[in-house]
């Protein structure tokens, strides 16, 4: 009997000796991570640079505005401004036979009802520049002794008015070197598409 309960004793002794050798063992290994084990870096966060954007070609251009008709645009200044009654004209550096310009003006009652007329016949001709609507044409016909190349940007403003933008090139007909590239055509319709992006009714 006696030899019995010492083995009972003695089982009891060796259960309680392992579950504390496993309460040290994970003590020991609990207390090394987080007091010996040496810290992991935290990711570095590299932040998303912001995209640059483009330059402000108009930056430094000249402002003309009309208090008349309620308007402002933005012009280089190689362009040289001539005021006339109701409409306005800037004229570009020239070449020698050529002439280059880009007019802004109020048309006659008659041809504001015909700008009015196009605008519902041709909605595949409008144009949205600043939130405004433009009808837009373009004419290369020019005459018997001269070329011509005119894009034209007509709208109405409060509510029955029109306002025609109208960029022109005009010069003798040329064999070699033909007219567009005595006009650098492109580049001078770049300017023109710049100064219509500044274009703007004042409130």
């Amino acid at each position: 009997m006696k030899n019995q309960e010492q083995k009972g004793i003695s089982s009891l002794l060796g259960i309680a000796i392992i579950v504390v050798a496993v309460i040290v063992a994970l003590g020991g290994i609990l207390a090394y991570q987080y007091l010996w084990a040496p810290e992991e870096p935290e990711p570095t966060v590299t932040p998303t640079p912001m995209p640059t954007p483009p330059p402000d070609e108009t930056a430094d251009w000249e402002t003309y505005r009309n208090e008349e008709y309620g308007y402002e645009i933005k012009y280089p200044d190689s362009i040289t401004l001539i005021e006339h009654p109701g409409q306005v004209f800037f004229e570009f550096p020239d070449k020698p036979g050529l002439h280059k310009y880009f007019y802004i003006g109020i048309p006659e009652d008659i041809v504001c009802s015909k700008i009015k007329a196009k605008m519902n016949k041709y909605p595949e001709k409008m144009e949205t520049v600043n939130g405004i609507n433009f009808l837009v044409e373009i004419d290369k016909t020019g005459g018997t002794e001269h070329l011509a190349y005119t894009k034209s940007y007509d709208t109405i403003f409060e509510e029955n008015n029109c306002l025609s933008i109208v960029f022109n090139f005009t010069g003798p007909k040329y064999s070699k070197p033909s007219f567009y590239e005595v006009f650098d055509l492109e580049k001078d319709i770049e300017v023109f598409d710049e100064m219509l992006s500044t274009f703007r009714f004042l409130e």
